[in-house]
C-alpha cells in the first residue's frame, strides 16, 4: 500500500515538474525529489491544508494564502493547487543563492543536487542524499528525458522563460496552451505540423512486447532505449520514415551488436537518427536511401544480448547546441503512428504504449495554412482509386478501416470531399448560366432579322410598289420589242 501510495504521489506531480524544466530549466527528478523529501510523499500536514510540497514560509512582504503545519502558529504559504506550488518552488531554486553553483542550462541533477545544498536549502548532507536516492530509487531521470522529448517535439528550447524576452510563437503557443495550474498531460496535445511522405514503425510490433523503456536504471548507466521482445524469433526490421539515409552499418559493434543507423532530415529541417542494434543480419550499406516501411535487417541476439529482441534508440538534433541528443523513442514512435494513423499495438504490462503516445500529439491549430500544396496529390489514395474524387478516396478508407477511417485525415478527406463537391456545383451552375445567355444572345439575333424583314415589309407602299412594276414591264417590253425589230432586219 506504501508503494502505491508514493508511485501515485509521483505521477501526480510529474507533469507538473517537466512542465517547469521545460519552462525554467529546472530537471524534473530534482523537484519531484524534493517534493517527495519535504512532504513524505503528499501526507505532511502543508500539504494537505495549502498544496504546500516544499515547506515555504511565508515570510517578508508576501501576500498570498497561508496556512499552519497543525502543529506551531507559524504561517506558510498556501497555493490553490500544486502547480502553483511547485511554480512557486521553482522561482526560490532561480535565485542567484543556487544558480551560481551551477553551470548556466545544465539539467544534470548531480549539480543540482550539489548547488541545493552550497545554497543552503540541503545544507544537511544526509538531505542531499536522500534527495539523489530517491531519484534512483525511483527511477526520476525518466521525466527529465521524456521533459526534453516534448520540448522537442514543440521544438522550443529548454528554460524558453528564462533566455529569451520575447516568446517565439511556438513558445506562445506553449505558454497559452496551459492552462492555470495545468500539467503537460491535460492539454490538448503536442502539435505537429503535416509534412509529406510516409510513415512506420521500425518492426511488426503484433503480438510483442516492450521488456525495456528508455530511461531505466542499468548498472553503471541509463538505458538508453527501448528493447522490443520477439518472442525468440528473428523478424525484419524496417526504415520508419521517407528518404533516410544510412549513415553506420557496425557489423559485432561490441555490446551493440550488429548495428544499423539511419538519418531523416525531414523537410523542415527537424532531425532525427534511429539505431537498430543485436541484429541478425543487415541488408543495407553507408550511403544508402531507405524508403518507411523498407527492410534493412532482421532482428536477433547479436552483442551482449539476453535473447533475441530490437534495441531502438532515437537521437534528434539540437541546432542550438550543434549535437545529437537522446530522445525517449516511445515519443518517436507514438509520432509515428499518429502520423501514419497507425494502429499496431505495442504492450507492456498488457496496455499499448504506442497508442497511448500517440494520444499526447495533434494537428497544429494552423494547419489549414501550412499543408503544403503537394500533399493531397502526393498522397497514395489516387493510385489505388484511381480517383481524384475525395469521395473515393473516403470510400477507400472505410473499406480499409472500417467505421474509424483515421482521425484528422479522414475529417481532412470529408472537408475535401465538401469542399470538391462545392466546386462541381459552382461549375454546373456557371455552365448553366453560360447557356442561358448563350441561348438568349441566340434569340435575339434571330428576333433582330425578323424585325428587319418586318420593318422592310412595313416600309414598302403598295401604289408605289405597283407602279414600279409596271414602269419595270414596259421597259422589258420596249427593250423585247428593239431586239425583235434588230433580229428582223439582220434576216433581210
Amino acid at each position: 500500500m506504501a508503494s502505491e501510495l508514493k508511485k501515485t504521489f509521483i505521477e501526480r506531480i510529474a507533469p507538473y515538474a517537466m512542465d517547469q524544466q521545460i519552462k525554467y530549466g529546472i530537471p524534473a527528478s530534482v523537484i519531484i525529489a524534493q517534493a517527495i523529501n519535504e512532504s513524505t510523499y503528499g501526507t505532511s500536514e502543508l500539504s494537505k491544508r495549502g498544496n504546500n510540497y516544499f515547506g515555504v514560509k511565508a515570510l517578508g512582504n508576501y501576500q498570498g494564502l497561508t496556512c499552519t503545519n497543525g502543529i506551531s502558529s507559524e504561517q506558510y504559504r498556501a497555493y490553490r493547487n500544486p502547480g502553483e506550488s511547485i511554480e512557486d518552488h521553482s522561482k526560490i531554486l532561480l535565485s542567484n543563492r543556487y544558480q551560481k553553483y551551477l553551470t548556466p542550462g545544465t539539467l544534470d541533477a548531480n549539480q543540482w543536487i550539489y548547488a541545493l545544498q552550497q545554497g543552503g536549502y540541503a545544507e544537511n548532507p544526509k538531505k542531499a542524499q536522500a534527495i539523489a536516492r530517491e531519484i534512483n530509487d525511483y527511477n526520476l531521470l525518466q521525466y527529465d528525458f521524456k521533459a526534453s522529448s516534448i520540448a522537442k517535439s514543440w521544438n522550443i528550447d529548454i528554460g524558453y522563460l528564462r533566455n529569451n524576452k520575447v516568446l517565439s510563437p511556438m513558445q506562445q503557443s506553449y505558454q497559452s496552451s496551459l492552462r492555470e495550474g495545468s500539467p503537460v498531460q491535460n492539454r490538448t496535445g503536442i502539435p505537429l505540423k503535416m509534412l509529406e511522405g510516409h510513415w512506420g514503425l521500425p518492426i511488426n510490433c503484433k503480438g510483442l512486447s516492450v521488456s525495456s523503456l528508455f530511461g531505466e536504471p542499468r548498472k553503471g548507466h541509463i538505458h538508453q532505449g527501448l528493447d522490443i521482445t520477439t518472442n525468440h524469433k528473428n523478424i525484419p526490421v524496417f526504415a520508419t520514415e521517407d528518404n533516410g539515409k544510412i549513415v553506420a552499418v557496425k557489423p559485432n559493434n561490441g555490446n551493440a551488436g550488429n548495428m544499423i543507423v539511419v538519418e531523416y532530415n525531414r523537410s523542415n529541417d527537424i532531425r532525427f537518427r534511429t539505431t537498430y542494434m543485436h541484429l541478425s543480419s543487415m541488408n543495407v550499406k553507408v550511403g544508402d536511401t531507405v524508403q518507411a516501411g523498407q527492410q534493412i535487417g532482421v532482428s536477433g541476439n547479436s552483442g551482449h544480448s539476453s535473447g533475441p529482441h530490437l534495441h531502438f534508440e532515437v537521437q534528434s538534433y539540437d541546432n542550438n547546441k550543434n549535437a545529437w541528443i537522446k530522445y525517449d523513442p516511445l515519443y518517436y514512435l507514438g509520432e509515428m503512428s499518429f502520423r501514419g494513423n497507425l494502429n499496431d499495438p505495442l504492450l507492456k504490462g498488457g496496455q499499448d504504449v504506442i497508442a497511448a503516445y500517440k494520444g499526447k500529439f495533434q494537428w497544429d491549430q494552423d494547419l489549414r495554412i501550412n499543408v503544403p500544396d503537394s500533399y493531397l496529390a502526393n498522397m497514395r489514395f489516387p493510385s489505388y482509386t484511381r480517383s481524384n474524387d475525395p469521395r473515393n478516396w473516403l470510400a477507400y478508407m472505410t473499406d480499409q478501416n472500417g467505421e474509424e477511417t483515421g482521425g484528422i485525415i479522414a475529417t481532412m478527406v470529408k472537408h475535401a470531399a465538401s469542399l470538391y463537391m462545392n466546386v462541381l456545383d459552382i461549375e454546373a451552375e456557371e455552365k448553366a448560366l453560360a447557356m442561358q445567355e448563350k441561348k438568349a444572345h441566340t434569340e435575339t439575333k434571330e428576333e433582330q432579322k425578323v424585325n428587319e424583314v418586318r420593318r422592310e415589309r412595313e416600309g414598302v407602299k403598295p401604289e408605289l410598289l405597283a407602279q414600279e412594276a409596271s414602269l419595270r414591264f414596259s421597259s422589258e417590253e420596249s427593250l423585247s420589242n428593239n431586239i425583235q425589230q434588230q433580229n428582223t432586219q439582220r434576216l433581210s
